[in-house]
């Protein structure tokens, strides 16, 4: 149907590319001009000034695992989902170490840095950011208010072609 993809969060980068290749090479065998539709990539940030980015990563991570465990997302029912590049099915712990290695963590400048590699990476032009695996809600709020005041003004000045953002007065 021509419809976009939404990638979840835990997908690695390359994998993403790999599938919007599969999808457009699908499209084409079917004639569906899919060449306009701008894919959504789901991602962790977290934006931190004051802890260092491994300690940061690490209680993501924790954050992650405790989500997994209260949660069904490792467990969702399609087959082979979570597998590992030995082909063989993640545990939650996996899960939350590989989802917490791919999210946007750390200072303003490190966040700017990741962001322009997955977006160099990928092509991605749509991104949904989940701030909320930070927990404490004023971690949340000081990891967006970093997003839209260092990250986003920084990530547009490098990377202008791209559409990050849009802002109301």
């Amino acid at each position: 149907n021509g419809l976009p993809l939404q990638h979840y969060f835990g997908v690695p980068a390359e994998a993403r590319v790999k599938i919007e290749q599969q999808y457009r090479a699908h499209a084409e065998e079917i004639g569906v001009d899919v060449s306009g539709i701008d894919h959504l990539h789901a991602a962790v940030i977290f934006v931190t000034t004051d802890e260092p980015e491994s300690d940061a990563r690490e209680r993501i991570r924790e954050n992650l695992l405790h989500s997994f465990r209260a949660g069904d997302q490792p467990t969702v029912t399609t087959r082979n989902r979570h597998v590992g590049p030995d082909g063989k099915p993640l545990d939650r712990e996996d899960m939350a170490r590989g989802c917490a290695e791919r999210a946007f963590i750390g200072s303003p400048e490190s966040v700017v840095e990741q962001l322009s590699a997955f977006i160099a990476t990928t092509g991605a032009r749509r991104i949904a950011l989940y701030h909320e695996i930070a927990v404490e809600p004023s971690d949340v709020l000081a990891s967006i208010i970093s997003f839209a005041t260092d990250v986003l003004p920084a990530l547009t000045e490098r990377l202008p072609s791209v559409a990050v953002g849009e802002r109301s007065s």
